[in-house]
């Protein structure tokens, strides 16, 4: 299906990491909660790598060095995702470029997992479930995949 992801910025910053949870969050796909511990994939994105304000020359800082109280590094999106919603975006990934999407149109939009799946209806749902139970059996054994399917239609 490729998913087309817009948005309004695009971030100079972007970091990611696979981390262990310090105290409860919530996954920003699946809406589960993560608790102390668990493992979860972390995205931080941040519009520019310098204050805007001294590169467009609003404030009174002095040099290349930014003096700013309060530096504006632009707009900022932090995510956070749960171990099995990163695997399963991982199986939507490989389906998409095994049907011939390219790498940045093989996910659906950060945060936006279960809506856009949804809307591509359910046999394209079922490629993805299909890739996803032959990835990660593990899945499947939890629970995880049956009440995704649940929460998608």
């Amino acid at each position: 299906m490729c998913f087309v992801n817009e948005c309004d910025w695009s971030p100079m910053v972007n970091e990611e990491a696979d981390i262990k949870a310090c105290g409860c969050t919530k996954c920003d796909e699946c809406h589960a909660v993560i608790e102390y511990g668990d493992s979860m994939h972390t995205i931080y994105q941040q519009e520019s790598e310098e204050c805007l304000q001294c590169r467009d020359g609003w404030c009174e800082c002095e040099g290349d060095c930014c003096e700013c109280s309060d530096p504006d590094f632009g707009e900022t999106f932090d995510y956070v995702r749960c171990e099995q919603c990163d695997k399963f975006l991982k199986a939507v990934e490989a389906a998409e470029i095994e049907a011939g999407c390219g790498p940045h149109e093989a996910r659906p939009m950060l945060s936006m997992m279960v809506e856009d799946i949804n809307n591509g209806g359910r046999e394209e749902a079922r490629k993805y479930f299909k890739k996803a139970k032959a990835m990660f059996p593990e899945l499947v054994a939890s629970g995880y995949l049956g009440g995704l399917w649940r929460k998608m239609f």
